[in-house]
């Protein structure tokens, strides 16, 4: 099985915090953790705010950590539908979550893998495959 990481998975690998860092290193050497190209942009901005003042030296050090994020996956066309398809099941469930969770979700969908997160809307999502890496293992 592989994975798509969510931005609540790879701020904390990034910031090697060591309950997620175990659970990554407990994983069999053939999985390959994905990212997208959302988590990417949602890295990249908190990457931003953090400027070049006095956490200039940290943030150089999260962004060499992000690149070691080589697997990254785009939108792709079936990923826009999966989107549409989501954010209307979403809507008439009632339900809310950030459309950036939506695409995450989307694009997993679209590739066949399991989503990784630590955000429980992802568990409202319709036929996504996904773990909750909040919980125990």
């Amino acid at each position: 099985m592989n994975y798509l990481t969510d931005t609540s998975v790879v701020g904390p690998i990034m910031n090697r915090q060591e309950d997620v860092v175990n659970r990554v290193a407990r994983l069999n050497p053939n999985v390959v953790l994905y990212t997208s190209v959302v988590t990417e942009g949602e890295i990249e901005y908190g990457l931003t705010r953090i400027g070049q003042g006095t956490l200039g030296p940290r943030r150089a050090e999260l962004q060499a950590a992000l690149s070691l994020f080589t697997d990254i996956l785009p939108v792709t066309r079936e990923a826009a539908r999966s989107y549409a398809r989501l954010k209307h099941q979403l809507q008439k469930m009632g339900r809310s979550i950030p459309d950036n969770d939506v695409w995450i979700a989307a694009i997993a969908v679209a590739t066949g893998l399991t989503v990784v997160h630590r955000d429980k809307h992802f568990t409202f999502i319709p036929g996504l495959a996904q773990e909750d890496w909040l919980e125990p293992i």
